[in-house]
């Protein structure tokens, strides 16, 4: 990644028939404001609602509005003056498919292998970025030599009221692996030589295709960096997947419990030994004295 010139954001849709909520998404990422470029790929999955007109009203917006530029082999929009709503950025990449899939990790795995940006990510038609966030992740991506941003999320229900927020840590094997905590998709950036590298996502899975991309992520040696902002906002609704109550839970365990034990036996010995010992203790010990084991541990390590 080439650090002395302008960024380019690779974001990845699929999506199929979530008409209702496509135009969130869409608006979200096309008045991201700064100096980055943005590759975004629509992956449709053959939608019979309202999203492929979704799709083609944006696309007519700024066919309406922008003039075109030629860059790395794609067709960039760029505005013909500021007062338009959208593309205030360098320049925007608006494509697009609506053909049958395999599943949503499928149609990720083919906007991976179209992207030509430096940092990507994907972010699902019911789910948003919140205004200005592609400005303060590239600038974090431009400063540090990281392989990865994680950050905050909302989530909201279908009338947009306040549903919970999560403030995540850096993923690790031991938080993704034994204590069950993920940060949420939509809230983590990664740069294309890492997805690549890892060979995307397992389309395989259906439910926890993320969980087992951030292990795949720790496993690959990433460099996470936390940013301590609201990036994105999940919306949930009756069609989605996390709404699914009791069903999703039917489907996400298995697969859940199979990649946790496919990865755990990955381990080496003393690595599984000493997550373990960690997890039976972790409520054993109170709060003030793991508080000072945790800052004795911190002092030995600055003397090694």
């Amino acid at each position: 990644m080439d650090k002395t010139k302008p960024l380019t954001f690779s974001l990845i849709t699929p999506t199929w028939n979530q008409g209702p909520f496509i135009a969130k998404t869409l608006e979200a990422i096309l008045s991201q404001a700064g100096d980055f470029y943005i590759d975004y790929i629509i992956m449709d999955g053959g939608s019979k609602d309202q999203t492929v007109e979704e799709i083609k009203k944006y696309e007519k917006l700024l066919q309406d509005n922008c003039t075109t530029i030629e860059r790395d082999g794609l067709t960039y929009y760029v505005a013909k003056d500021k007062s338009f709503k959208f593309n205030r950025c360098l320049g925007i990449s608006y494509r697009w498919w609506s053909k049958k899939d395999n599943g949503q990790s499928d149609a990720i795995n083919q906007g991976i292998k179209l992207s030509k940006g430096d940092i990507s990510a994907w972010i699902n038609s019911d789910d948003y970025y919140l205004e200005g966030v592609l400005a303060k992740v590239a600038a974090v991506f431009a400063t540090y030599d990281i392989d990865a941003v994680v950050g905050h999320t909302i989530a909201v229900d279908a009338e947009g009221k306040e549903l919970w927020r999560q403030t995540p840590e850096v993923p690790s094997l031991y938080s993704l692996l034994y204590l069950n905590v993920a940060p949420q998709q939509p809230a983590i950036f990664y740069t294309q030589e890492l997805i690549e590298r890892v060979h995307g996502v397992d389309e395989n899975l259906h439910y926890v295709m993320d969980i087992d991309l951030w292990i795949r992520f720790c496993f690959a040696g990433a460099r996470f960096y936390k940013m301590y902002e609201f990036l994105s906002v999940q919306i949930y609704h009756d069609a989605s997947k996390s709404s699914q109550g009791d069903t999703l839970l039917e489907k996400f365990k298995p697969e859940d419990k199979q990649i946790k034990t496919y990865y755990r036996a990955q381990l080496k010995l003393l690595q599984r030994v000493k997550f373990r010992l960690r997890t039976m203790l972790r409520g054993a010990i109170p709060r003030p004295i793991k508080d000072i084991l945790n800052k004795f541990i911190a002092w030995i390590r600055k003397l090694i």
